[in-house]
């Protein structure tokens, strides 16, 4: 009888019940050895963190240099702790992923670093009086291209989620990147660098540095008289000019940031109108209508002002004000003031022009 090529030689008898159970509990072990393996993987990776991941902190970060961050209306304090590999699971909030029968710490990935970051803030009187409340603040903590918002909202709401302490979290961030606490304000950044601890405030450092205010000129006790050279003159008793004080700012609500290295200065303007003028020999003429109060500080035309457009009456005076943009380094020597008043009658002159001058001194 001829056998077959590739059965020469080769005796097939079927397997025996031993071989085959042998051979399914090799099977088994090899599954349960990996099925272990993969459950142990995934234990590993339960807490670990991912660049640009984040989670809060359920304790104080007292480590850290602080530093405090100035914006109208508000002061915000950021410290930055030492990074670690990583840190006890009770400190951190795990949220629905908390598990207490596992104490397994939360860990940094591979070439990532975790980095503590609390915040906290506070109302202070900076502004100027500027309307500040729907301005929103951003603070981020920023390594490389990676950016982590860390508090977005009004100084207020700001505020008002650190009254009792500060917030903190844990943030995960590349080992190889500088790290950088960036806190915005309507467009402008102020940059802390977390290795030297250096402040970039940029247009802000007007908030911490700024010029002395000016005395009024034109104080409520002795108001300045508007002076003409026309035959027909406003009575002496109402045609003068109040002012405040010139109060220097870095932060308007209008105008925005003043650009670096000036401020605004604003200052309140309070003119009584005349309601007659009287010639040299002393008729009266009644006055009408005023025009606009044009004001100066140094040749130089407000930047913004309010409720300076005439058309008062001595019965209905309305006070205003003027913001200018002043150097830093500039001391404001002079305030201009001048306005038209209309007269009754067709007779000539319709219109007198007044006029002031007033020198301005450093309290």
């Amino acid at each position: 009888m001829t056998r077959p090529p590739f059965g020469r030689g080769v005796d097939r008898r079927p397997a025996t019940s031993r071989q085959r159970w042998t051979t399914v509990c090799a099977a088994l072990a090899a599954a349960a050895f990996a099925s272990n393996l993969a459950a142990s993987w995934r234990d590993d990776r339960r807490h670990v963190l991912a660049a640009g991941d984040h989670l809060p902190l359920e304790t104080q970060l007292h480590n850290g240099q602080a530093h405090e961050v100035l914006l109208p209306g508000t002061a915000v304090e950021v410290r930055v702790g030492r990074p670690v590999r990583e840190i006890d699971q009770v400190l951190v909030g795990l949220g629905t992923d908390r598990d207490w029968s596992d104490d397994a710490p939360v860990r940094a990935d591979d070439g990532v670093r975790l980095v503590p970051v609390a915040w906290s803030a506070r109302p202070v009187n900076n502004s100027a009086g500027q309307e500040v409340a729907d301005q929103e603040i951003d603070v981020h903590l920023v390594a490389g291209e990676r950016r982590v918002e860390l508090a977005r909202g009004t100084g207020r709401e700001v505020a008002s989620e650190t009254v009792s302490s500060d917030t903190a979290v844990l943030v995960a961030a590349d080992e190889d990147q500088e790290l950088v606490v960036e806190v915005t304000f309507d467009g402008l950044t102020q940059r802390i660098d977390v290795t030297t601890g250096e402040l970039d405030r940029g247009a802000a450092e007007g908030l911490s540095a700024r010029p002395q205010r000016i005395d009024s000129p034109c104080p409520d006790a002795r108001p300045c008289q508007l002076q003409t050279g026309a035959a027909w003159r406003p009575h002496a008793d109402r045609a003068t000019l109040s002012t405040g004080a010139l109060a220097p700012y870095a932060w308007d609500d209008e105008l925005g940031w003043a650009d670096e290295g000036r401020h605004w200065a604003e200052i309140d303007l309070r003119p009584s109108v005349a309601s007659y003028a009287v010639d040299r020999a002393g008729a009266a003429r009644q006055v009408v209508d005023v025009g606009e109060l044009e004001v100066t500080l140094d040749g130089q035309e407000p930047r913004r002002s309010e409720a300076l457009e005439g058309g008062e009456t001595s019965s209905s005076a309305r006070y205003g004000s003027a913001v200018f943009a002043v150097d830093d380094d500039a001391t404001p020597r002079e305030l201009r003031v001048s306005r038209t008043l209309h007269l009754e009658g067709g007779a000539s002159p319709s219109r007198v022009r007044v006029t002031g001058r007033y020198p301005l001194e450093r309290d």
